[in-house]
């Protein structure tokens, strides 16, 4: 009888211990944009599921090992009732030097006539924005000249910019290949460059692209661009030396004078040698 006595005694405490184990359950995790260098507000929402009140709730997070801090790694509330939620907040921030990603901070629950804390972990993610910016670049900018057209994109935010793919729609040139190239990533802090073949058929050239790419959050972004191109005329080219003026006339017309200058000394020579045959005959 005692046997059975105990064993029910450790059911029931097992079952309590349980249940004073699962009294809290971390509902929700807010955090606004958290990027390096810069902290957020972090809101956890906590509930009560069970049919009495809790009281005196501690919760604590804790930073080690990792690129996040806080001036308040702990908050807490009086009571959470049964069946009622209750938020705790924080200001974190995140190191200027921290990767972005997700990162997991370990938590930790204590309330009064609590056996064992509860822990666990919450995720928050460390983000960034792509900013890009552009240029344009062209090469052999000539008026009737083969050429190239450049697009330089620059990435000065935090995140990389994905799948990076350049369209462009020709005006003032004519394409030699295809209107579409494709980069992949532009990282952070770096740059691509996208180039066409072309011939340029005005002074008044434009480009004109379209550029997709996958942002930190893989959410498609389009940029359509407008950037004139600076074109000379064949005139202007030569004066600034940007090419230099064919000689192939100027070689055709000495060789042809060479050519006609050599016949008549030829002729000349040849009467010559003639006369002085036939004096002496005489």
């Amino acid at each position: 009888m005692k046997i059975q006595t105990k064993i029910i005694t450790s059911l029931i405490l097992a079952i309590m211990l349980t249940s004073m184990a699962s009294a809290l359950i971390v509902k929700n995790v807010n955090i606004g944009k958290l990027t390096p260098g810069e902290d957020a507000s972090l809101s956890i929402g906590v509930e009560n599921d069970q049919s009495y009140n809790i009281k005196d709730v501690s919760f604590s997070l804790d930073f080690s090992n990792l690129p996040l801090s806080s001036s308040n790694s702990q908050d807490s509330v009086t009571q959470i009732d049964e069946d009622d939620s209750e938020s705790f907040v924080f200001t974190i921030k995140a190191s200027s030097t921290a990767k972005l990603g997700s990162y997991n901070i370990p938590y930790t629950i204590v309330y009064k006539n609590q056996t064992l804390p509860q822990k666990g972990t919450i995720s928050v993610d460390v983000s960034g924005d792509v900013q890009l910016e552009f240029s344009a670049l062209a090469e052999t900018n000539v008026v009737g000249s083969s050429g190239k057209v450049s697009l330089k994109i620059v990435n000065k935010g935090l995140a990389d910019a994905r799948f990076v793919a350049v369209k462009i729609v020709p005006s003032g040139f004519t394409l030699l290949g295809s209107d579409e190239n494709y980069i992949g990533t532009v990282s952070s802090d770096d740059f691509e460059t996208s180039s066409f073949d072309v011939i340029f058929n005005s002074q008044s050239a434009v480009l004109n692209a379209n550029v997709e790419y996958r942002d930190f959050d893989n959410n498609l972004q389009t940029k359509d661009i407008t950037l004139p191109l600076t074109v000379y005329t064949q005139e202007k080219a030569l004066e600034l030396g940007i090419i230099k003026k064919s000689n192939t006339a100027t070689y055709v017309i000495v060789i042809i004078t060479l050519i006609v200058l050599y016949l008549i000394y030829r002729a000349i020579r040849k009467r010559m040698r003639r006369k002085k045959a036939e004096a002496g005959r005489n």
